[in-house]
């Protein structure tokens, strides 16, 4: 890395992070490469090209993270794309609502410390506008047992007052029609003010279909926290589709009662 950027994009390809830091608190990380070691999948997680957000440590998008390692529902669950901040699709299914639908995981994990075949990154790319703007992107070859190409890009960019500009775009090449999978699972420490706010940004495209939930995250190895979710979902028919959200985060309305 250039030394313009050693402490605004910190790439991390051992890892499969990236690290956004536009300062004023402002920190995004990106799962955008190995999902583990090779030698070392027990800990793996499907999260390829998931992404949490924090404001000044606090989070403001934040994965289930990690309470237990016993076999059960909850490990299951920590460790599937249903608990991160990522995109899912499945093959297409009538059923609107998603109580059916078979979703791919990016990582086949099993068990408790056990995982399958593992999507692999098969384009890479970040850097730093000249307006400021950080943006990292990345595709991955796990939904191409669907004949699917899909790339995610975030981009975030500091406005006046400490406001944040976080843009997300999602980008399918569809050879059949699929369901699709957007999850925003949000930090537990947040007010109803601030959650509210990003949630009539996100929902304003009447197209898809939204479903909001009380989930749970691990702050702390072996405690629950309750927090909010939002997935919204749809359909993609044959052909070339852009998914794009651009939210404006204010973060004064993190201390409002």
């Amino acid at each position: 890395l250039k030394d313009i950027r050693k402490d605004k994009l910190i790439v991390l390809p051992n890892t499969g992070w990236d690290i956004l830091r536009l300062g004023e608190g402002w920190e995004l990380i990106f799962k955008c490469g190995k999902s583990c070691p090779a030698h070392l999948p027990p800990h793996a997680h499907s999260d390829l090209l998931s992404f949490d957000l924090y404001y000044k440590g606090v989070p403001i998008f934040f994965e289930a993270g990690t309470s237990t390692y016993r076999n059960n529902k909850i490990r299951q669950f920590e460790r599937s794309g249903a608990a991160h901040n990522c995109f899912q699709v499945a093959k297409f299914s009538e059923d609107q609502n998603n109580n059916l639908i078979n979703w791919i995981e990016s990582v086949e994990v099993w068990s408790s410390f056990r995982a399958g075949r593992k999507g692999k990154i098969i384009h890479k790319n970040s850097g730093l506008s000249e307006d400021g703007t950080i943006w990292s992107e990345a595709s991955h070859d796990a939904f191409s047992k669907l004949n699917l190409n899909y790339k995610r890009r975030i981009e975030i960019t500091l406005l006046r007052n400490e406001l944040l500009k976080l843009k997300l775009i999602e980008k399918l090449d569809c050879y059949i029609s699929i369901n699709w999978r957007q999850n925003w699972h949000f930090g537990p420490f947040l007010n109803d003010a601030f959650i509210n706010d990003i949630y009539y940004q996100l929902t304003l495209n009447n197209e898809f279909k939204q479903k909001s939930s009380k989930t749970y995250c691990s702050y702390q190895f072996g405690k629950l926290l309750e927090r909010k979710t939002l997935y919204i979902s749809g359909v993609c028919k044959k052909g070339l589709h852009y998914l794009s959200h651009e939210l404006i985060l204010n973060p004064s309305k993190l201390f409002e009662n």
